[in-house]
């Protein structure tokens, strides 16, 4: 019978291979799905782009007519019959220009009822002969009153302009689902790679710590390459086969090696008691701080030591939230950019589709 090992790093790469086959499955059909609805959305706002356009002119028209009306009632207003003056003159040409650019707005318009019944009025008044005339006012403001039917805004208009926030479509829900639906692989992965003091090596940490706190630990030395380790000389090679030297007193040893090499005499207690520990085999205690096991040099101070620990604790702490705080960006990132990108990738098919359709219209 087959068993599934789920320490394979073979296992893991397949699991992480299928769910991102299906997650870029799942965005090529949210893709699909959202360039057809901007596809749709385009058309749309191109429909209603000819219509604004459309009111536009209505609206032109009847601003037009309604200057005309409004002169032609002043005009009546203050005279009933002709007179020999200039203000009469004035006011006759100014009816005279108002009902002409009325005219050269209805002129380019295609045959409808409302602007037929203006025509009809033209038609049927002759402004120099009956500029005074009451029904001829009353028939060109039925007519005005079409243009003003034409040109008013949609009652939709008005309550899309009023109405509260702008709620989620279809699609930018959707849109919101696989962005939720993305973020639990996201968090997954993220728990799992989730920095830990484990993942800390030694080095990084020494090379935070003070020097005098490092020298203090037998490795410090390897790490950092201090010239105290180099333990495979042939001299420390004999001294660890010389029975009498691993036998004799720890100052008996130090006296030896001083006499024997000048360079030993001048190093610290320390560095002494570090190369010595090489050669002997014999250190200090061993003390686990956050899962980091270190061990000391022999004869160092309790106080030192404490010192030495907190200084450890606190460098590695600093190292983990380091690294945590650029993990938590990385998955940010690796969570926000496809949906980003997903959204601006609907969002530019109807904007480009929508540039095609308005040079169209």
């Amino acid at each position: 019978m087959y068993h599934l090992n789920y320490e394979s790093a073979t296992f893991w790469a397949t699991v992480v291979g299928t769910i991102v086959a299906v997650a870029s499955l799942v965005g090529s059909l949210v893709a699909l799905a959202i360039a057809k609805s901007s596809l749709t959305l385009a058309k749309q706002v191109a429909e209603q782009e000819q219509r604004d356009w459309k009111q536009r002119k209505w609206f032109d028209l009847y601003a037009a007519a309604e200057n005309f009306r409004t002169l032609l009632e002043r005009f009546q207003t203050i005279y009933d019959k002709p007179l020999p003056t200039l203000e009469f003159e004035k006011d006759a040409n100014d009816l005279i220009f108002a009902s002409r650019k009325t005219l050269l707005y209805t002129s380019v318009f295609p045959q409808n009822p409302t602007v037929d019944a203006f025509f009809k009025c033209i038609q049927k008044w002759k402004l120099d002969e009956n500029r005074f005339s009451k029904k001829m006012l009353a028939e060109y403001i039925d007519a005005i009153e079409g243009f003003r039917q034409e040109a008013r805004v949609p009652e939709v208009l008005i309550q899309k302009g009023s109405a509260a926030p702008m709620k989620l479509n279809g699609w930018r829900r959707l849109w919101v689902l696989v962005a939720v639906l993305w973020l639990l692989p996201v968090i997954m992965f993220s728990y799992a790679g989730w920095p830990a003091t484990g993942n800390i090596s030694k080095d990084d940490v020494y090379h935070r710590m003070k020097p005098e706190h490092g020298h203090q630990l037998t490795d410090y030395y390897d790490v950092m390459a201090s010239p105290w380790t180099d333990v495979e000389t042939p001299r420390v090679a004999a001294l660890k086969q010389d029975k009498a030297f691993l036998a004799a007193s720890a100052k008996d040893q130090k006296a030896y090696l001083s006499a024997a090499d000048p360079d030993f005499a001048k190093a610290s207690t320390l560095d002494q008691n570090a190369y010595l520990g090489n050669i002997t085999g014999i250190k200090g205690p061993t003390v686990d701080i956050d899962g980091h096991t270190v061990q000391f040099i022999r004869d160092v101070p309790q106080e030192d030591m404490n010192q030495t620990a907190r200084a450890y604790h606190g460098a590695l702490r600093q190292i983990l939230t380091r690294n945590r705080a650029v993990f938590v960006g990385e998955a940010f990132a690796l969570w926000m950019i496809p949906v980003i990108a997903l959204y601006a990738l609907g969002w530019g098919t109807w904007w480009v589709w929508r540039g095609f359709n308005t040079a169209t219209t």
